[in-house]
């Protein structure tokens, strides 16, 4: 698939006229010409504004039309839960090659149900050895982000190696991804191994949904699990007016002892009023804000996201 273009808008260029006399140069500039800012650039502006005294790293990227947007893109991001996209992509391959159902029961263990992390699947399935339904693991897995449900396809694709070479074949090492949620919980501060620039996100996105790295009906499957996300409705959702459909994924750390929250995302689809999709990500790294603080953060930028995409169609 062919890569995304940076935005690029033509420059303004100083007309001058050269008057040769001797060593005299006489430049007649036209100094009065209006000023048209490149739109990019004044979008990057209004975005440093919201982002301004904020104690945090805030990072963003989109696609739309083919042109890759950056805010801050060079930073190493934690992806928290937004790393489980790449296991849904992983388990959704791998169901394709081997023409397996969602409707498929694969075992899991009570071992496999892990205490002290978040996970509404442990609580419905009561701890218990059963048979669980790949299509219920990948909805609690995506719609729901839970952590037992990441594990558990982790394992059933191969493990985490597994996922990261799916990754790393589409976009190549602009995203890295060692540990599974059990890892993270067992040593916070292995969070910050997985990570990704916010314009890795944007193109992983636009692979899995106008590349090669899903089968259509696999990508259909996909696109149902983002549609149905029930987290961070205070984020993406909440920057985009009435209508506007989403779908995305969601990722949020826990904080430490001294109030310092590693990692808070948001990175999904936007269906435009023109028929495209805006693939966008949008970043927060090591905050001290509110957690409110974060998520407003996050749907101020995806409303300047969603009206600069609208308005450059």
């Amino acid at each position: 698939m062919k890569l995304p273009h940076p935005f690029r808008f033509r420059p303004l260029h100083t007309r001058h006229t050269v008057i040769r006399g001797g060593v005299l140069l006489l430049f007649i500039l036209t100094a009065a010409m209006p000023f048209y800012a490149n739109p990019a650039d004044s979008l990057r502006n209004e975005m440093s504004r919201v982002t301004a005294g904020l104690h945090a790293t805030v990072g963003v990227s989109f696609i739309h039309n083919g042109r890759l947007f950056t805010f801050n893109d060079s930073v190493h991001y934690p992806m928290m839960s937004v790393y489980k996209v790449p296991v849904a992509l992983a388990v959704l391959q791998k169901m394709s090659s081997t023409g397996t159902s969602p409707a498929t029961r694969i075992e899991v263990k009570r071992e496999q149900w892990h205490p002290d992390t978040y996970s509404p699947m442990r609580e419905a399935f009561r701890d218990s050895s059963t048979q669980i339904r790949l299509a219920d693991l990948l909805h609690y897995c995506v719609a729901m982000s839970d952590n037992n449900a990441a594990d558990i396809l982790t394992a059933y694709v191969g493990g985490i190696t597994v996922v990261a070479r799916t990754v790393e074949s589409l976009i190549g090492k602009k995203m890295h991804i060692s540990e599974t949620e059990q890892d993270m919980h067992e040593n916070t501060e292995n969070v910050y191994n997985n990570w990704c620039h916010p314009s890795a996100m944007a193109i992983l996105l636009q692979e899995i949904y106008e590349g090669n790295a899903l089968d259509s009906s696999a990508r259909a499957y996909f696109e149902r699990l983002m549609r149905s996300t029930q987290t961070g409705t205070d984020k993406m959702p909440a920057g985009l007016p009435p209508g506007i459909a989403l779908g995305h994924k969601t990722g949020s750390s826990d904080r430490d002892e001294r109030g310092n929250k590693a990692g808070d995302n948001d990175a999904g689809v936007i269906y435009m009023p023109d028929g495209k999709r805006c693939y966008a990500a949008v970043f927060i790294k090591d905050s001290t804000e509110s957690d409110a603080t974060n998520a407003q953060t996050i749907a101020t930028l995806t409303r300047l996201i969603y009206r600069f995409s609208n308005k450059h169609q």
